[in-house]
């Protein structure tokens, strides 16, 4: 019970710091010149898909662009695939042996999801890594991909990116071990 109250706490509180930032992101909309956001609605799904959910622009330019490009897509695709996991994981904060109704380890659909999330949390935190070398070690010549901005924020720490990859490192790598404790746990207590 006790824990169940701190979740609810810490979550609010970050649920809050987040609406902060969405309010401080939207105030720039109000300077905006308003757009016609429902015209040719088939085109922007196409545009959505190819490069939205499909990353198409990181796989146009440099070769050395292209690999951190790809690096990025298996960061996001990852999360398309990590997010049902992500969502059980907060719902256990509350009621601990809540689960997706075929995601079991029983449910070959379930079976199959979860070897692709472990192989994809694998992926995703070996990318973390990859990504954290990049803004901390080899400081490559384009991050931003606008000349401009480039030479503005080359002499800034980018503090943000690397705490964004510590999170989505600790993320993969806290699912792996949450998994592995609890499959030890049912072998030791086939109830839970």
């Amino acid at each position: 019970m006790l824990s169940a109250i701190v979740w609810t706490l810490v979550l609010l509180a970050f649920l809050g710091l987040f609406v902060w930032q969405c309010y401080l992101r939207f105030r720039i909309f109000a300077k905006v010149q308003p757009a016609d956001r429902f015209g040719d609605i088939p085109e922007r799904v196409k545009k959505a898909l190819v490069y939205a959910i499909g990353q198409l622009k990181f796989f146009r330019g440099a070769a050395s662009d292209r690999r951190a490009g790809m690096v990025h897509a298996l960061v996001f695709w990852g999360f398309l695939v990590l997010g049902l996991q992500v969502a059980t994981m907060f719902l256990r904060g509350w009621i601990p042996d809540a689960h997706f109704p075929l995601i079991t380890a029983t449910n070959p659909i379930g079976g199959l999801y979860m070897l692709v999330r472990d192989i994809m949390e694998i992926v995703v935190a070996c990318c973390a890594l990859f990504l954290m070398t990049r803004w901390l070690v080899t400081h490559p010549q384009r991050l931003m991909g606008f000349r401009p901005a480039e030479e503005r924020l080359a002499g800034h720490s980018h503090w943000e990116a690397v705490l964004i990859l510590c999170f989505i490192f600790t993320i993969t790598v806290g699912g792996l071990i949450y998994d592995g404790g609890r499959m030890v746990a049912m072998a030791g207590n086939p109830e839970i």
